[in-house]
């Protein structure tokens, strides 16, 4: 794809140029009088400057497959006079990844979530809002609920095992995953509904990002006994490596080592098995910022790497 004229043939809407490897290079807007240049490191584009050379964009990739995005960083409008939606202030925008490293929804640094993105049991992208990035088993009409609404459109779609489903956008009917609506997925539904207005029945049917609470090692929602477990087998005093492996949780200042400014942070968090940390600041979305800290030191290796005046068009 080279060129995009409008109906009548008499107006250019876009221009690509692309190099000898077949990687897009450029890309024009001749309406809007702008001009992209794309910079790789390898296959994978890592700066976007206009055509004045005012950098707009750098990419952090990640090392797991060969399009993996770890985060976007958009320069200001007052440095590109271009605006670039929620990272429009010269930000970075970090990019959350299902077990699958699909996308399936976009936060900045502060722990929000800006998008969240839905896609049906075949990988269809479905869905893009705003706001918290959950969903229910069940809930079709996304009221997080399960009532008889989402049995309704439920019901449209059962057709029996190994059966092409028998409505429209199954997706969500499909519980288990195997491209048909059955009584196994009936199975899923029935433990899920609650009627209208009530969380579902069980908690295995709510399914979203995950949330990190500090102090909290084994991943069981509470900091307690079990916990301080953990942090005494890691502490082991200011910028030295912590002492037992698997260390991130208890390294909750994330500076690398696991000391006296973390044991603050645990102290306020512990409360005691099945019960809530004290403080609600021991729940940051520390999916995120996590991903923030090692962004940072990412690109400070990758500038170090790839340098403005090396980078190849």
């Amino acid at each position: 794809l080279t060129e995009i004229r409008a109906a009548d043939n008499s107006t250019v809407l876009a221009r690509y140029r692309y190099d000898a490897l077949g990687r897009r290079v450029m890309f024009e807007d001749p309406v809007a009088g702008t001009l992209t240049r794309y910079y790789y490191d390898g296959q994978s584009v890592i700066e976007e400057r206009d055509g004045g050379d005012a950098r707009l964009r750098y990419h952090v990739n990640g090392a797991q497959y060969i399009d993996e995005r770890v985060a976007t960083y958009a320069e200001a409008p007052a440095a590109t006079g271009r605006e670039f939606g929620a990272a429009a202030g010269g930000a970075f925008t970090y990019y959350l990844l299902d077990e699958q490293f699909s996308v399936i929804g976009t936060g900045n640094a502060d722990g929000s979530v800006i998008e969240r993105l839905n896609y049906s049991a075949n990988g269809d992208f479905a869905v893009g809002s705003t706001g918290p990035t959950t969903w229910v088993d069940g809930d079709s009409d996304g009221d997080g609920d399960v009532d008889l609404s989402d049995f309704g459109a439920f019901s449209q779609c059962f057709n029996g095992p190994n059966r092409v489903p028998a409505g429209a956008a199954c997706g969500d009917s499909d519980l288990d995953d195997d491209n048909d609506v059955d009584l196994s997925d009936f199975g899923v539904f029935s433990q899920c509904f609650n009627g209208p207005n009530r969380p579902p029945a069980s908690p295995d049917c709510v399914h979203g990002l995950t949330t990190w609470i500090d102090g909290d090692a084994d991943g069981d929602g509470d900091v307690d006994l079990s916990d301080f477990g953990a942090f005494s087998q890691c502490f082991n005093g200011p910028n030295r490596v912590p002492a037992g492996a698997d260390c991130d949780v208890p390294d909750a200042d994330d500076d690398n080592d696991v000391d006296l400014s973390d044991f603050g942070v645990f102290s306020q968090c512990f409360n005691g098995p099945n019960r809530p940390p004290v403080s609600p600041d021991c729940v940051p979305s520390r999916s995120i910022t996590r991903i923030a800290a090692s962004v940072a030191k990412a690109t400070i290796s990758e500038r170090n790497r790839f340098p403005e005046q090396d980078a190849m068009a």
